[in-house]
């Protein structure tokens, strides 16, 4: 019996999948061809009350987002990261055990560069919309008005100081212009 269920999973070329429960021994049998249509979702068991059998609900799958933290090599060429580092660093901890202590203080130091990190993206991309914001009107005068020279090369330096996502990078900018 066992054999012949065996040849007609190889035969249909089924795939075994575990469900969604909290047992490894909650399975089921999908085609491929079901695999691929539905590459994100994933089977779970749905309740019932009236039987030991439950029927079967195809769920889109829970993503997986990493919200830890995550050490950017960029922030070491940033004149404030030791700042933030040693501020962090520096709070007392209230605690005899040194694994204490260490889980502590890299703990703070971890929250005090995220969120200092944040800070620093929604300043960039406030810093981004305004320069979106100038060159926008630059154009603008230039197609009704034109341009002096001078406002020529502004407009170019500044339009060459955005990368290929429209993101002004901010620093090599403002320490290249000699206005």
């Amino acid at each position: 019996m066992m054999g012949r269920l065996r040849a007609v999973i190889e035969d249909l070329e089924l795939i075994d999948r575990e469900l969604a429960t909290h047992t490894t021994i909650d399975r089921v049998l999908v085609s491929k061809d079901c695999d691929l249509a539905f590459p994100q979702y994933q089977l779970s068991p749905a309740s019932t009350n009236v039987s030991d059998h439950c029927p079967i609900a195809l769920k889109p799958m829970e993503s997986n987002h990493f919200y830890g933290f995550r050490f950017e090599s960029h922030w070491l060429h940033d004149d404030q990261f030791k700042e933030v580092v040693y501020k962090a660093w520096s709070k007392q901890v209230l605690s005899q055990n040194p694994i204490r202590v260490l889980h502590t203080k890299m703990t703070r130091t971890a929250k005090a560069l995220k969120s200092w990190n944040k800070d620093k993206v929604r300043w960039t991309v406030f810093a981004s919309n305004i320069a979106s914001e100038i060159i926008f009107n630059l154009d603008l005068k230039a197609k009704l008005l034109g341009f002096a020279a001078i406002e020529k090369q502004m407009a170019s330096a500044f339009s060459s100081h955005l990368d290929k996502r429209g993101q002004r990078k901010y620093q090599a900018f403002s320490s290249s212009c000699k206005w």
